[in-house]
């Protein structure tokens, strides 16, 4: 037990000194982008919110007609900005995550020797299928996926969803098989 304790110490003083060299530039190069994408979100936070109030001006004020609301296009018109305001301001937060992740996986995976990382690959269905560990699915949902060689040894990490369809009362639904590393 005290060797893997001072196996674990060691690895994590070799990581630290890995990450200095390697990666804490890195870091804070990423802190820069994101205030970049936290000035946009609340850039388009506050204009959404201007449109919106100016809209509501409008309206209280008898400007747009009330019989846009008979055939549903009120309705209409705030769904759409409402998948507008979404989409406008889930993307950097989406945009930084790539980002961010691309830019630093491989340095932080290379420490462990000579890895590579793929975002949204996944390890080939016939080997999923022959390892015998999950039951049948029809479909597989990767994120992400690392391979390389440790110690030797040639590894596959992949983080994925494994679904299979259904049949329900309703129609048909994906089941979750496996969700996970």
């Amino acid at each position: 037990m005290r060797e893997v304790n001072r196996e674990l110490a060691e690895l994590q003083s070799r990581f630290l000194e890995y990450y200095k060299q390697n990666l804490g530039n890195k870091f804070q190069g990423l802190e820069v982008k994101r205030k970049e994408y936290l000035s946009f979100f609340w850039k388009w936070v506050i204009n959404f919110i201007l449109i919106a109030l100016f809209w509501i001006g409008l309206h209280l004020q008898g400007i747009l007609s009330t019989e846009i609301y008979d055939d549903n296009w009120g309705e209409a018109v705030l769904w759409i900005y409402a998948f507008a305001v979404g989409v406008t301001l889930y993307h950097p937060i989406i945009s930084f995550k790539k980002e961010t992740k691309k830019s630093t996986m491989n340095k932080i995976i290379n420490f462990f020797g000579d890895f590579k990382y793929c975002a949204h690959n996944c390890t080939a269905e016939n080997i999923v299928c022959k390892s015998k560990l999950f039951g049948c699915f029809d479909k597989q949902h990767p994120d992400d996926f690392f391979e390389g060689i440790y110690k030797n040894v040639s590894i596959q990490i992949s983080e994925e969803k494994l679904t299979k369809t259904v049949r329900t009362r309703r129609g048909r639904r994906d089941a979750t098989v496996f969700d996970g590393i």
